[in-house]
């Protein structure tokens, strides 16, 4: 017995007869000879503008109908059958429902085989068929039973209506976000040499806790602490060298070769830094202008400030020993 069965059918386009598959032509396909005469005719009837004058088609991939048009630009749109002869019939469908077939048969389109489920019971049905449950012919006709959608009288959806505006005039279904209070730092009000005692601090604390300052405070505070602490003012201030270039030298192509040699780790604390912008190369004698790569290594951001922050209390061995690598100028300081 033949596979796939052919019958002769004339193209509703040119009217010639063809050779199509018999399965096809009972699903309703296998009307044109060829793609170009049943686009021709398309174009020609003009099926398929508007939404009312979808065109239905059968998806392999999922096993079901569904349904494209096109809108007056021309865009397309699809969905299931379904959902778009239920539009047709009834209107929209309610929030929190699914169209379906009621047989649980795809293929069967009638319009008395498409109802509504609840998505609830959609979720019900899941969990019980994930733990092996199979329901019963009788129970499942409750089941869809119980997820049809109820109709409602006019007096009564006029009811629900007057409810639904008096909740939404009281902004009960106002759900935007409240704007989330500034955080603002709590001004550094202790100073070396002054010592306050525990109770004034912690009033001090509970003064500052929370404290939000409106656009034109916080733009007089930023005029007033200017230059205050950038530049020679920083606690960090080197003296300029930071302004002192890089040699040509030392551009992205050596900076990769480095990573790649220490197969993107930090040397000190280990961690993984592949494909982040805090993997810094870094001069272990401290001088710029010496790019050899035995004079380069690879740290992270976090490693890489502590190496040349000498201020900072936590420093372990390997720090210790980068840092009694560099080497300083006859006033002090490194280069880098």
């Amino acid at each position: 017995m033949d596979r796939h069965p052919m019958v002769t059918v004339n193209c509703q386009f040119c009217g010639i007869e063809f050779q199509a598959r018999k399965e096809r032509v009972d699903k309703g396909l296998g009307k044109f000879c060829s793609r170009e005469h049943s686009n021709a005719w398309q174009r020609q009837q003009n099926t398929t503008l508007g939404e009312n004058n979808a065109r239905k088609f059968f998806d392999k991939t999922r096993d079901q109908w569904y349904v494209h048009w096109l809108d007056e630009d021309r865009s397309q749109h699809s969905t299931t059958y379904s959902y778009w002869r239920w539009k047709q019939l009834h209107g929209e469908v309610p929030d929190g429902y699914k169209t379906v077939y009621l047989d649980g048969n795809k293929l069967n389109i009638e319009d008395n085989n498409i109802g509504l489920i609840s998505e609830e019971v959609i979720n019900k049905i899941i969990s019980l068929k994930k733990k092996g449950y199979k329901p019963s012919e009788e129970t499942r006709k409750k089941m869809s039973e119980s997820a049809k959608v109820k109709e409602f009288s006019p007096e009564h959806r006029a009811k629900i209506g007057e409810e639904t505006k008096t909740r939404w005039e009281n902004g009960e279904f106002d759900y935007q976000r409240k704007p989330k209070v500034e955080k603002v730092k709590k001004i550094r009000i202790y100073q070396k040499g002054i010592i306050k005692s525990e109770e004034t601090r912690k009033k001090l604390s509970n003064s500052l806790r929370g404290r939000v300052f409106n656009d034109e405070h916080r733009r007089k505070l930023s005029e007033a602490n200017k230059g205050k602490f950038s530049g020679s003012e920083s606690k960090f201030w080197k003296g300029g060298i930071s302004e002192v270039p890089y040699p040509p030298e030392f551009g992205n192509y050596l900076k990769k070769k480095v990573r790649k040699k220490f197969n993107w780790e930090c040397q000190i604390c280990g961690k993984s830094v592949k494909g982040s912008r805090f993997a810094h190369v870094h001069h272990i004698d401290g001088n710029k202008q010496n790019c050899g790569e035995e004079n380069l290594t690879l740290l992270c951001a976090s490693c890489h400030s502590r190496v040349h922050n000498t201020t900072i209390d936590e420093i372990t061995k390997r720090i210790s020993y980068y840092q009694s690598l560099l080497k300083y100028d006859d006033n002090g300081q490194c280069e880098t």
